[in-house]
């Protein structure tokens, strides 16, 4: 009952929720986390490793990120990007991943926990509103201008 009940509460949020033990096996993958690895359900990717999941390169930054804060045993945070690629697949989206350890009764880390907020959307809406103050200030510059002449 347990089990369900996380993964209803996982499941209940748009951010991407991946846990992974300390062999690098994934032990907890919410549908957002799914979605983002490549697979249709949180299932599919229990027991599965970022190599088994996502190309090589960027398999190989997320497992070297995991082992960084099992070795610190503090939590970090890093901006990834991910699609926009040359081939004109998914668009790029930008997300702010936390990385935390994950701890065990007695305190000692059993694996991490990755949670991911796309910014896309919050990124996008700062690039507009940056060009609509670039335009503004020019066009105050120009009037400025036109009054002195």
């Amino acid at each position: 009952r347990g089990r369900e009940l996380l993964q209803a509460v996982t499941d209940g949020t748009s951010d991407p929720i991946l846990a992974r033990g300390l062999d690098g096996r994934f032990v907890l993958v919410n549908r957002a986390g799914a979605a983002l690895l490549g697979v249709e359900t949180p299932a599919e990717a229990l027991g599965r490793r970022f190599a088994d999941l996502l190309p090589a390169d960027r398999a190989e930054a997320a497992a070297a990120l995991d082992r960084a804060v099992i070795a610190d045993g503090r939590a970090c945070a890093v901006e990834d990007c991910v699609g926009g690629g040359a081939g004109g697949g998914d668009p790029r989206r930008v997300f702010v991943v936390t990385k935390s350890p994950w701890r065990d009764a007695a305190g000692r880390v059993a694996g991490v926990v990755c949670v991911a907020r796309d910014e896309t959307a919050r990124r996008a809406a700062e690039e507009r509103l940056e060009g609509v103050r670039a335009e503004l200030l020019r066009a105050l510059r120009l009037g400025a201008a036109g009054a002195m002449a």
